[in-house]
């Protein structure tokens, strides 16, 4: 019995069996895979139609906004000095000062080396690229090394472009005259240029503009210490006037320093009636400029052809004047006195000026150069040869940069 049915289990399958075991298989999925599938193409096919309805929104919110932007193919890139580009900035307006972007920032030519704007600015914007660009560079790279030999020729052939401005380009080109008037002795053409200096914007002060040398500025409020007013050369003073008086005249509000300043010129090129008139126009003097003020009068008296009795009273008030002004006061009492007495009557004026280096040794190197020039002058004139050898050396060895020192050196 049981033969029989194991025969009957592996007796072979019938013809239509055989015939279907030769047609490919196809694969078969349980139920219960079929209905996850199922299950997961309408969840996919719900997220699906979410994405597109959000989609749909979004697209309707910026639709504005995209009209209204402005194209980022219309935008201007420029490139600067340092290579870096500026992109997706607009050029409202080119001109000698630079280019003005909006939103009010300026970008000067000597910081700019190229860029593609609006078609109709690009001829101009290429042009004042080289033709400013190129020099305004060399100005401002000769100042950031102090290389300023030869530096104020550059500057008055641009100086005519920016006789009006008063933009950070003006700046750049006024200083530079500064410094280079100020290197080939010229300190009157380099006072024009101070005065030129305080009409232009105050310079921002970021990294490059704090790399350059501005002028030093007193404590005090004072004249600068890198130019005192003494002026060593009368002819240049001369020469120089009415230029510089054009500069001051350019400044619509003058600070009592630059009147102040403006009248020991006036006194130097023979001007006394322009000196008179501007110290009388500093109607509220504080204690500095009183006492600068008593010193440019007897600066005054000393011009004229009278005698003077304003020495008198000045060397009364000078403990009483401000340690900023007294050393100006001793030098101009003590060259006064020296051109007053005899050659051989030297000690008093000459303690005097020496007192200058050695009191008040911040009074600027071209005032304390100036001291201790006279002291060797009347030393020699005395015939104290051995003092005025000793006081040479301390000259040319602690202040070589000083006006007389370069300009007026003893021979050898």
């Amino acid at each position: 019995m049981s033969l029989r049915r194991e025969r009957r289990r592996s007796a072979p399958p019938c013809r239509r069996s055989a015939a279907r075991s030769n047609e490919p298989q196809r694969p078969q999925r349980s139920g219960v895979d079929v209905t996850t599938d199922a299950r997961g193409l309408g969840e996919s096919t719900t997220a699906l139609s979410l994405l597109r309805r959000r989609a749909s929104r979004l697209v309707r919110l910026l639709a504005p906004l995209v009209v209204l932007a402005p194209s980022s193919l219309d935008a201007d890139q420029l490139v600067l000095s340092d290579l870096t580009s500026l992109v997706d900035v607009t050029v409202a307006e080119v001109d000698a000062d630079g280019v003005l972007l909006i939103g009010a920032r300026r970008i000067g030519w000597d910081r700019l080396r190229g860029g593609e704007v609006a078609p109709e600015l690009q001829e101009a914007f290429d042009r004042h690229v080289v033709e400013l660009g190129v020099p305004l560079r060399r100005l401002r790279y000769r100042l950031t090394i102090g290389d300023y030999r030869g530096l104020a020729e550059g500057a008055e052939a641009l100086a005519p472009l920016y006789a009006e401005s008063a933009s950070p380009t003006a700046a750049l080109v006024r200083l530079a005259a500064f410094r280079g008037h100020l290197e080939s002795g010229r300190r009157a053409a380099a006072f024009g240029a101070w005065l030129a200096l305080q009409r232009t914007d105050a310079p921002s002060f970021d990294a490059e503009d704090s790399r350059l040398p501005w002028p030093a500025v007193s404590q005090a409020g004072l004249w600068s210490p890198e130019l005192p007013p003494v002026w060593f050369d009368t002819e240049e003073a001369t020469a120089e006037f009415d230029q510089v008086a054009a500069e001051f005249s350019a400044i619509p509000r003058p600070t009592p320093t630059a009147r102040l300043l403006f009248a020991s010129l006036a006194i130097a090129a023979g001007r006394s009636s322009v000196a008179t008139e501007q110290i009388a126009a500093v109607t509220a003097p504080n204690e500095n400029e009183k006492g600068w003020i008593e010193v440019l009068k007897l600066s005054l008296d000393r011009s004229g052809d009278g005698p003077t009795t304003r020495t008198i009273s000045l060397r009364q008030r000078l403990p009483s004047l401000t340690p900023e002004v007294r050393p100006l006061a001793l030098y101009e009492l003590a060259t006064a006195r020296l051109a007053d007495r005899p050659s051989t009557d030297i000690t008093a004026p000459t303690l005097d000026l020496l007192a200058i280096p050695a009191e008040y040794p911040t009074a600027g190197t071209d005032l304390i150069g100036a001291a201790l020039h006279a002291v060797v002058e009347a030393s020699i004139a005395a015939g104290r040869t051995d003092v005025a050898q000793r006081v040479r050396e301390e000259l040319e060895r602690r202040h070589a940069r000083s006006w007389h020192v370069r300009f007026r050196p003893f021979p050898r």
